[in-house]
């Protein structure tokens, strides 16, 4: 349920006409009002060119160097796809927060793709879903699908490689 709430979310903005023809300066001002007023994206809302490179993301200048999101695997499948992804967890490049990324392409009127529109949710808040799932569930472990630690007997951390054995276990316990 927190996986399809994000991804509605999502599509309702990616929908706004202004998402797909505003100016950087105008969609950033609005997803910077959508983030004030309690979005459920806790790390920002950001617009990614088709070629991975971030356009802009709220809280942050429009002025900053670009930063090239090409190699983020949610950006990767939109792209291929042109569907809706969300990506392993990562330690942002610009804020240093632990992060997970939900992503869903941006068409134009003619259905061609425009943009990617992420919204992002940081792990080491309350206000982002694991951590809510840390503080209900204190032996729960949630291992990403790169085999990354996200969450360890209710307390959220840095995303770090599950060891082998671990992830071994989990793939056992998964086909039992």
């Amino acid at each position: 349920q927190l996986l399809e709430e994000r991804f509605e979310a999502l599509q309702t903005i990616a929908q706004v006409q202004l998402v797909q023809d505003g100016t950087p300066a105008e969609v950033k001002a609005w997803f910077e009002q959508l983030v004030e007023q309690g979005s459920s994206f806790t790390g920002g809302l950001s617009l990614i060119s088709t070629d991975g490179m971030l356009i802009l993301l709220s809280g942050y200048p429009l002025d900053e160097p670009p930063i090239d999101l090409s190699d983020r695997d949610y950006v990767r499948a939109v792209l291929t796809t042109g569907r809706p992804a969300f990506g392993d967890a990562i330690i942002g490049r610009r804020s240093g927060d632990p992060l997970l990324t939900f992503a869903v392409p941006v068409l134009a009127d003619t259905g061609a793709m425009v943009a990617i529109l992420a919204g992002t949710i940081r792990l080491d808040l309350p206000e982002g879903g694991i951590a809510q799932i840390g503080a209900s569930s204190p032996d729960a472990i949630i291992v990403d699908a790169s085999g990354q630690l996200v969450l360890d007997r209710g307390v959220v951390t840095a995303p770090v490689r599950a060891t082998d054995t671990f992830r071994s276990y989990l793939e056992g316990a998964s086909r039992a």
